[in-house]
């Protein structure tokens, strides 16, 4: 059994985290952070960030200043050699008044003399014989050449023709906007990509209609990796008060928030290419101290541990929710970037969250304990939550979208159980969906389940009230399997990530086409067959009648006859009758 219509992009590193970025928020214009011709060249000059006393106040120094100290330690050496000669020329003349020799002092300077003679002839035949066989090139005379480069800039500006250059970049520029810019029709999917000591995130750009998957670009995360991944578009820096800032016109964007090991939520803008940092930072700088005793309170402190997953909701555009590896799920204002509410009902880390479809208000979270709590964020937490306890590690959790009163859950022994969410404590079934952990679950829109295992096996399953039945199932060749995702908007379409071979990508749609495929060629060949049977078996009796001889017709004796055959005596031969 498998699927059908598999595509696979090969690329290295891990895909540990993945994320769609619906078609309503790609068209928006892509910007590139890129240097005019200004500064440009004043970076090749060594004129940029300030002048060069700046530079070296700073401790920065280039090669121009390299050269102007160079140049500045040759005119002290030239003065000092003046001076001391001028010193030399006063003292000789003072003692030529004097009229006092002194024949010791003449003898030393004639020795000296004559030691710096020598020296000077050993250089000049070392110097020759080092330049044996290049004497075209006259290095004895290569300074007093007119040109001579003393800076970067000098040897290399690429500006020489203004017009020529401003034609060839209004051409370039045109062109890198219409590759840079999203059509409508296209869906981004943000993917982390991690080796070692590199990480970055993948932004790639899938068209359904014309079937193309590419890298549009990459953002550089350098050292910190990524755990989970959240789209939003919310901008936090958009000011309805700045009246200088023309260009935004509302706070509506397109932005990734990436939770990391270090307990940070980075936020990077996808519309400008060529990113350093990222926008901002939630857990930065805030070290305030929060109550420990209580289990659920308002505070401004931090997380204490890596951030395993991320929730967002477009109906409270302000807030996210990250749980960590500290026990606890954080509810964040993006705007003041400080933690409005703190969850600590979980005893061990909190590995997943959801946030049902339909609202902003109810959140399913899970536990390397096995506990699952559904909490209510209008209000602080009592001691009544509604929650579950499983013996197993819970992997991941996440909504039926046909109906929200249900939802699964994954676990570290293969097992997944399906909940009624009016009904705590017990699952309504579970079932053993793989031999391996589950970390990656997803539910369709048609109430089909996707789960892959450790082992790079996907399974779907159709879901019911009672029971879930296995529908396919195909090794995916990624290994590990750490993600899966539907296309928000392409519901058939389902991404899975995992250790090796980067991303593949599933077209489900063609499960039921191939399914019906099957079926018709199993019923062809079964009355292809049957009516073959019935073909041989009417030539097998046509011949057997030809072939049998015709048995002759017995004659009928009437029964009287018979009767009075048996009844008669027996004849005693002639030759007895003789004898007696």
């Amino acid at each position: 059994m498998g699927f059908g219509d598999e595509e696979e992009v090969q690329t290295q590193g891990q895909i540990f985290c993945l994320e769609w970025v619906p078609r309503s928020k790609t068209a928006i214009q892509v910007d590139k952070i890129k240097l005019s011709k200004k500064e440009l060249a004043s970076i090749l000059a060594g004129e940029a960030f300030g002048s060069s006393k700046k530079n070296k106040s700073e401790g920065e120094f280039d090669a121009t200043d390299e050269e102007e100290t160079d140049e500045e330690n040759d005119d002290k050496d030239e003065d000092v050699n003046e001076d001391a000669a001028d010193e030399d020329e006063a003292s000789e003349e003072e003692e030529d008044e004097d009229g006092s020799d002194n024949w010791e002092d003449e003898e030393e300077e004639a020795t000296v003399k004559e030691e710096k003679a020598t020296v000077k002839e050993e250089k000049a035949t070392v110097k020759k014989e080092d330049l044996e066989g290049l004497e075209e090139f006259d290095f004895d005379n290569y300074d007093e050449e007119g040109f001579h480069v003393e800076r970067f800039s000098d040897f290399y500006m690429p500006f020489d023709d203004e017009n020529i250059a401003e034609e060839d970049d209004s051409e370039s520029d045109e062109d890198e906007k219409e590759d840079l810019n999203f059509k409508k029709d296209d869906n981004l999917l943000v993917c982390s990509r991690c080796k070692i000591g590199s990480n970055c995130l993948e932004v790639n750009v899938y068209n359904h209609e014309t079937k193309d998957f590419y890298v549009h670009h990459h953002i550089d995360l350098y050292k910190t990796l990524p755990i989970c991944l959240q789209w939003m578009d919310f901008d936090a820096g958009y000011d309805k008060n700045d009246k200088n800032n023309v260009s935004q016109t509302s706070d509506k964007g397109s932005f990734i928030a990436v939770g990391t090991m270090q307990s940070v939520i980075q936020i990077w803008d996808l519309t400008v290419v060529n990113l350093m940092n990222p926008d901002f930072c939630l857990g930065e700088d805030m070290t305030l101290p929060g109550s420990s005793n209580a289990e659920c309170y308002r505070t401004k402190d931090t997380h204490q541990g890596a951030i395993l997953d991320l929730a967002w909701s477009p109906y409270k555009r302000k807030r996210i929710l990250s749980a960590s590896a500290d026990r606890t799920v954080a509810l964040w204002d993006i705007q003041s970037e400080r933690i409005v509410r703190r969850y600590r009902k979980h005893k061990d880390k909190v590995q997943t969250i959801a946030f049902r479809q339909d609202s902003a208000d109810h959140l399913l979270s899970g536990a390397f304990n096995g506990t699952i709590f559904l909490f209510d964020i209008r209000t602080v937490c009592g001691k009544e939550v509604p929650n579950w306890k499983l013996d197993e590690e819970v992997e991941r959790v996440c909504w039926n979208n046909e109906d929200n009163n249900y939802f699964a859950a994954s676990t570290d022994q293969g097992t997944i159980h399906y909940f009624d969410c009016r009904q705590t404590g017990k699952s309504l079934y579970s079932w053993k969906a793989h031999d391996d952990a589950v970390p990656a679950l997803s539910i369709r829109s048609n109430s089909s389940i996707y789960s892959a295992c450790n082992s790079g096996l996907l399974k779907s399953w159709k879901l019911s009230n009672t029971a879930a039945t296995l529908e396919e199932e195909t090794d995916l060749k990624i290994g590990t399997a750490h993600c899966l995702g539907f296309n928000p908007d392409v519901p058939s379409v389902l991404v899975a990530g995992g250790e090796k071979q980067g991303v593949r990508m599933i077209d489900t749609s063609q499960e039921k086409k191939i399914k019906e495929k099957k079926k018709k060629k199993k019923e062809e060949k079964k009355s292809e067959e049957n009516k073959s049977e019935e073909k041989e078996e009417g030539t097998e009796t046509s011949s057997s009648v030809a072939k049998k001889p015709k048995k002759p017709k017995k004659k009928k004796t009437p029964v009287n006859e018979n009767l009075n055959k048996e009844k008669s005596p027996t004849k005693v031969p002639s030759k007895k009758r003789k004898l007696n």
